[in-house]
């Protein structure tokens, strides 16, 4: 009766699948990171929530310290996505191992499935804090935060090429590392006001009605925001002599090199396209209307997928 209680609890295969399939799509993004292997239980359909631990292995070559903290807050995002309850879960070792130098695969290639390590890993697991106790310290070590507000996929998402001038603008907003900054675009900017600072919200809507001139809904205010965001009238006219092979090159760069705005615009800009100088050369708004001006020769959308 209890094994047939305890195979009830066990996840899904396909949901196990689907959170490893996300959690290694999105991982190869981050910067070094050249495979993601997964062991026991959650490959082995026997992973059970707020029972089992995860082991992840992520392969590379000196991950920078930055790429292991995305790794490991991955980790937490998707928890909370596919409910594995890991907060409950006796914290036994660090996860994701980290396998990034020789004496890491030497490591690896010693302990990886060994009894002594299970033996281990058994002694520990009666005195380990929660995957949640350690998520709340480190919580309390980086409170404060502050958002960075921006309708650019490749400035939200793992794996964009960020220009020096989208680099400097984060540093900035981090107060040289002193905070930690989240990425978030209008709409998740919005639902956050709605949700924390309803009165603040209240008249931010109050006044979008105003200037509209009727009432507006969540959707409308969102639309709205985007395009008093844009300012990229007076750019139409400069992009508009654009070829089918600029706009094919931008699509490269776009899709495919996953580069922000601001790069699409120095890129242009050293290719010295259009016959004409802006400043400065990574300015955001060119971009976009770079990207605007590309994705019409291909009946797209330049804020839509795969453009955004």
């Amino acid at each position: 009766m209890e094994k047939a209680s305890q195979e009830r609890r066990v996840m899904s295969e396909s949901q196990q699948a689907a959170f490893c399939g996300e959690y290694k799509e999105r991982a190869l993004r981050l910067p070094r990171v050249t495979g993601v292997e997964f062991w026991g239980s959650i490959v082995e359909g026997k992973f059970i929530p707020g029972k089992s631990d995860l082991d992840i292995f992520v392969h590379g070559e000196n991950i920078p310290m930055e790429t292991k903290k995305r790794a490991k807050t991955l980790i937490r995002e998707l928890n909370d996505k596919y409910d594995l309850g890991l907060e409950r879960v006796p914290c036994q070792h660090p996860t994701p191992f980290f396998i990034d130098s020789w004496f890491a695969r030497l490591l690896y290639r010693w302990f990886k499935g060994r009894f002594e390590l299970k033996w281990l890993r058994s002694m520990v697991k009666g005195v380990a804090p929660s995957y949640g106790f350690i998520w709340r310290l480190y919580g309390r070590m980086q409170e404060e935060e502050s958002a960075w507000v921006t309708e650019d996929r490749w400035m939200k998402e793992e794996g964009g090429r960020l220009d020096a001038t989208d680099r400097e603008l984060l540093v900035e907003a981090s107060q040289n590392g002193r905070v930690r900054v989240r990425v978030i675009n209008l709409q998740e900017m919005l639902e956050a006001m709605m949700k924390t600072q309803p009165k603040k919200y209240k008249q931010f809507r109050k006044y979008m009605e105003k200037e509209a001139g009727k009432r507006l809904t969540f959707d409308d205010l969102v639309e709205l925001g985007r395009k008093a965001d844009e300012r990229m009238q007076e750019l139409t006219e400069v992009v508009g002599g654009m070829t089918l092979g600029h706009a094919a090159q931008v699509r490269i760069w776009r899709i495919e090199g996953h580069m922000t705005w601001r790069s699409v615009a120095r890129a242009a800009y050293l290719e010295g396209w259009f016959h004409c100088r802006w400043e400065p050369p990574s300015n955001q708004v060119m971009g976009m209307a770079i990207c605007e001006r590309a994705a019409t020769f291909f009946e797209e959308n330049y804020r839509e997928p795969p453009w955004n």
